[in-house]
């Protein structure tokens, strides 16, 4: 689902989906991000094809670089942070670009 971006001022969420609190987002400057929000939902009696993590939570395979084009990190984070990130997207043998924010 792409994410949704609302003027908070002025849009409200609508009711009635339980699903829009998940993929609306109250900041329309960060519109450009083109952010994309997963949600698995398991009605009551289907089974689903991931494995259980306990009951918290489930495995499910994604290929990030399929996902991700390219990492942002906020301006007002640390030089350490950056290169925290940097080293995750390694670490996960992502082939994207890591850059600061063009926003303040």
């Amino acid at each position: 689902m792409d994410a949704n971006y609302l003027d908070g001022e002025h849009e409200q969420v609508e009711y009635g989906n339980g699903f829009n609190y998940a993929v609306v987002k109250d900041r329309p400057k960060y519109g450009f991000e083109q952010e994309v929000r997963a949600i698995i939902w398991k009605p009551n009696g289907y089974p689903l094809p991931f494995e259980m993590v306990e009951d918290t939570g489930l495995v499910v395979p994604i290929d990030l670089n399929k996902l991700i084009h390219e990492v942002i990190v906020r301006r007002d984070a640390t030089p350490e942070f950056y290169a925290d990130v940097e080293k995750l997207v390694q670490v996960h043998r992502m082939r994207v670009p890591v850059r600061w924010s063009a926003i303040s």
